[in-house]
C-alpha cells in the first residue's frame, strides 16, 4: 500500500470534518453515505420504528424493513435491537444470518471499489463491531463469531468458511507513524503491511489479536489471548504473545 493510500485514513477524517458542510450534511455523509432526501426519510422512519423495539415484535419489524437499507440481504436475516449502522447501502448480507443486539456495522470507510460482505449461515455475537477503515471486509459462509468482536479493515480482511471466533477477538491493525515528535501522531498517517487472510475451518480462542499483513492457514487453532504478528501455516496450533506454533494438527 502506498504512502498516499496510508494517509487516506486521516484524510477521510479531515474531509469529513471540514468546515464546508452543514450539520445536516455532516449527518448524511457520516451516518448514511447518501444525500438523497428519499433515502434519509426511509432511513429515519425505519430506525425510529424498529431499532429499539424489544422482543419478537422488534425482530419482526427489523426483519421486514431493515433489508431496505442494505445493498443486499438474503433470506431469513435476524437483526438484533439497538444496532448501529453506518453507510448500510454498501453492505451485503447473505441468508440465514443472525446479528445480535448492540452490533455496529460501519462501512463509511469502505471505498467504492471494495466490499463489505457477510456470507450465509453466520452468527455475530452481541456488542461486536465490524468496521471498514479503507479496506474490504469479507466473511465466508458458516462462521460463528462470539461477543465483543472487533474487526477493523484498514487493509482487506478475508475470512474463509467454517470459522469459530471466540469472544473479545481483535482482527485488524496498522501502526501509526510517530517519528516526528513535533507533529501530532494522528496527522502522520498509518503504516500497513497488507491484507489479513484467514483460511477455512479455523478456531480462535477468546481475546485473540491478529495484526495486518498476517495469513493464517486453514484448519488452524489459536489459543486464548494469542497475539499473531506472523503467518501461521495450515493445520497449526499456536498460542502465546507473540504467538508461536506449539504443534501441527497432523
Amino acid at each position: 500500500m502506498t504512502s498516499e493510500q496510508n494517509e487516506e485514513m486521516t484524510h477521510f477524517q479531515k474531509d469529513l470534518l471540514a468546515g464546508n458542510r452543514t450539520s445536516f450534511q455532516l449527518y448524511q455523509d457520516m451516518f448514511l453515505g447518501d444525500r438523497r432526501l428519499s433515502y434519509l426519510l426511509k432511513h429515519e422512519l425505519i430506525v425510529l420504528m424498529a431499532n429499539q423495539v424489544p422482543g419478537a415484535l422488534g425482530l419482526l419489524l427489523r426483519k421486514l424493513f431493515y433489508p431496505l437499507l442494505f445493498r443486499k440481504t438474503g433470506r431469513n436475516v435476524m437483526f438484533g435491537k439497538n444496532m448501529t449502522l453506518r453507510h448500510p447501502a454498501k453492505i451485503s448480507i447473505g441468508s440465514q444470518v443472525a446479528l445480535d443486539d448492540n452490533i455496529v456495522l460501519d462501512a463509511k470507510g469502505c471505498p467504492d471499489d471494495k466490499e463489505f460482505v457477510l456470507g450465509d449461515h453466520i452468527i455475530i455475537g452481541h456488542t461486536s463491531t465490524l468496521c471498514s477503515k479503507g479496506g474490504s471486509l469479507r466473511i465466508g459462509d458458516n462462521c460463528n463469531f462470539g461477543s465483543h468482536i472487533a474487526l477493523y479493515s484498514a487493509s482487506d480482511i478475508n475470512f474463509g468458511k467454517n470459522i469459530l471466533l471466540g469472544p473479545g477477538a481483535f482482527i485488524g491493525g496498522g501502526t501509526y507513524r510517530f517519528a516526528d515528535a513535533d507533529k501530532p501522531i494522528i496527522s502522520q498517517g498509518y503504516d500497513l503491511k497488507g491484507p489479513i487472510s484467514i483460511g477455512d475451518n479455523c478456531w480462535f480462542g477468546a481475546a485473540v489479536t491478529v495484526v495486518d499483513g498476517v495469513t493464517i492457514g486453514e484448519n488452524s487453532i489459536l489459543g486464548a489471548g494469542a497475539v499473531v504478528i506472523e503467518d501461521i501455516p495450515p493445520f497449526s496450533i499456536a498460542a502465546g504473545v507473540p504467538a508461536r506454533i506449539i504443534r501441527s494438527r497432523k
